[in-house]
């Protein structure tokens, strides 16, 4: 079987080991290898290949700027089951760029619907309290 090979690519250097198709745990294999190619990638990032016995490592650097994307971030504020106003760390850049997730399940954004976005502030339906414990999560795009 050909070992799988996916690169990662945020913020810097990642590497993932693959062989016979799974994910290896960081530091299985050893330092040491032969290298195998250097690529281009079409977006401008540069990667090495490394193989390891039968184990293949990629290592990819990013020239692309850092992304304006928040991605999972937990709101701030009370999950009580009765508070209905929470926070996000930045101002999204419009209404519409988050995606609102309680317990796993998306959110709508609007009046008459599940939420309501003022600033950095998330105001949930008085018919849509979050219940005690509930996990929410935010995915946005911020200027």
């Amino acid at each position: 079987m050909a070992d799988k090979v996916v690169l990662s690519n945020s913020k810097g250097t990642a590497v993932r080991y693959y062989h016979k198709g799974g994910l290896v745990p960081n530091g299985s294999p050893g330092k040491t290898g032969s290298e195998k190619s250097t690529t281009q990638l079409p977006f401008g990032s540069k990667s090495k290949t490394t193989r390891i016995g039968g184990v293949t490592a990629i290592m990819a650097q990013s020239d692309v700027p850092e992304s304006n994307l928040i991605f999972n971030e937990e709101l701030s504020g009370d999950v009580d089951g009765s508070n209905i106003t929470f926070a996000l760390s930045r101002v999204p850049a419009s209404d519409t760029d988050i995606l609102l997730f309680k317990n796993g399940l998306l959110q709508r954004e609007g009046s008459g619907n599940d939420y309501t976005v003022v600033g950095n502030v998330i105001i949930f339906n008085t018919q849509n309290i979050p219940p005690i414990g509930a996990v929410l999560l935010a995915t946005y795009r911020i200027e």
